[in-house]
Formats: C-alpha cells, sequence, structure tokens
C-alpha cells in the first residue's frame, strides 16, 4: 500500500497536522522567506513577488 504522509497526518490526526504546519510556517516567516497579507489565510514566497516586480 502506499500512503500520501501529509494526507494522512491531515486526516488522522489533524491537530499534530496544524501544530507542524504552524511550526514550519513560523520558521519561514522568521527567515523571512514567506509573507501573509491577511493574517494568515494565505502565504506568499517572497522571491516570487520579487519575482513579479521585474
Amino acid at each position: 500500500m502506499k500512503f500520501d504522509t501529509v494526507e494522512l497526518m491531515k486526516s488522522q490526526d489533524p491537530i499534530s497536522w496544524r501544530i507542524a504546519r504552524d511550526e514550519y510556517i513560523d520558521s519561514l516567516e522568521q527567515d523571512e522567506e514567506i509573507v501573509s497579507f491577511d493574517g494568515g489565510e494565505n502565504y506568499y514566497w517572497i522571491h516570487e513577488l520579487e519575482s513579479l516586480n521585474e
């Protein structure tokens, strides 16, 4: 059997999934790799936004 680890974790342990996701996002925000303009609903890679500005 093959499973998608992310989908399995989301469906079987949503609390752990949210904790892991939030920790990952926090680490990227601290490293200034991503940014959100709407309070965390959507995140954008800063390098992609910079490439739109070129």
